[in-house]
């Protein structure tokens, strides 16, 4: 995300900032960094009650944020920053504010959000709502290509991928288009910026080979997986659940062949099913082509496991919500 809070001053906030300060210190820029990440908390707020949350605690209101807009707020006498961007697939917020009242606003949020039914859940349950919201990651479900140049951010350099997919041309196969995850569409192009004119080509050459979809893996399938440890016989590799915290790329087959490659398998405690997305060729991305994931490193007593395409998201996407239209409290 990158905020501007003045005509030259902006916020950026990612994973990590390691890749905008090595671009930064390969020219010459009218510009100056410096990371506060140990200065700052990032908190937030996802559901279809988010607004009712923080309007209570900010006593404003927040109908005139639109999605990916922010603006600056008072709350509990401390400055913030709210940002409204629904990673869940839901309306929902971020509260940026200074590190030393963090307990303060989050205390506040939590009060606040008692009456809406409020639950605070941990990291472990953001990618399972990027998976059900359609939401490819970068880093767990494809690679920028800035993964393999000095300014690499960590998370791309702490350990390799798992899964059952081999890449045959190196690094390179793990990383997607912005066409082949539909993505292409999106902005106005009306100004410069490195690879403009590769995302304009991919614009006018028709359809891409491949794209991105959904699979929903066969439970009954998945449950054998695992309970092996409870039987004889050879040991697949565990599911960790909901979904392992790294990236992992399994090889998607159809008549034993290879189509295309799945990332983000995931318990969905609110389908009931295991799901992934999949970028697959586009021929068997048709909704209801049955196809088989090829689970296991190579070397590990592999399983088969029997999916079904299934369309994205995975259920509603109400980020984009018209807020003026919702009742107040």
């Amino acid at each position: 995300m990158l905020l501007r809070l003045a005509d030259d001053e902006f916020l950026f906030t990612a994973g990590s900032g390691d890749w905008l300060l090595w671009q930064l210190n390969q020219g010459t820029w009218d510009a100056a960094v410096r990371d506060i990440s140990p200065d700052r908390f990032i908190f937030g707020i996802q559901g279809p009650t988010s607004i009712h949350v923080l309007e209570t605690v900010l006593a404003d209101s927040l109908r005139e944020v639109r999605f990916n807009r922010s603006r600056s707020a008072t709350l509990g006498g401390v400055h913030v920053q709210i940002l409204r961007a629904g990673i869940s697939a839901e309306l929902g917020y971020e509260v940026h504010g200074p590190a030393d009242a963090a307990d303060k606003i989050w205390r506040l949020i939590r009060d606040a959000g008692a009456p809406f039914g409020l639950r605070q859940l941990g990291i472990r349950a953001q990618p399972v709502q990027h998976i059900e919201a359609g939401i490819a990651t970068n880093g767990l479900d494809y690679f920028p290509s800035s993964a393999i140049t000095p300014g690499a951010a960590w998370q791309f350099r702490r350990g390799g991928v798992e899964g059952s997919f081999v890449p045959t041309n190196g690094f390179a196969d793990y990383f997607r288009k912005p066409v082949e995850l539909g993505w292409h569409v999106r902005g106005d192009f009306t100004h410069d910026f490195l690879g403009k004119d590769a995302l304009l080509a991919d614009r006018t050459a028709g359809d891409p080979p491949r794209v991105l979809a959904g699979l929903v893996w066969n439970s009954e399938d998945v449950a054998a997986l695992l309970a092996a440890g409870l039987s004889d016989g050879p040991l697949p590799e565990p599911m960790e659940l909901p979904r392992v915290a790294g990236p992992a790329f399994d090889t998607v087959l159809v008549r034993g062949r290879p189509v295309g490659v799945a990332t983000g398998r995931t318990l969905s405690p609110t389908l009931r099913k295991t799901i992934s997305l999949a970028t697959i060729a586009r021929q068997h991305s048709v909704v209801g082509t049955e196809v088989t994931v090829v689970w296991g490193r190579p070397g590990t007593p592999q399983r088969e496991v029997r999916a079904v395409v299934a369309p994205l998201p995975f259920r509603p996407d109400n980020r984009r919500v018209d807020v003026t239209t919702l009742p107040t409290t």
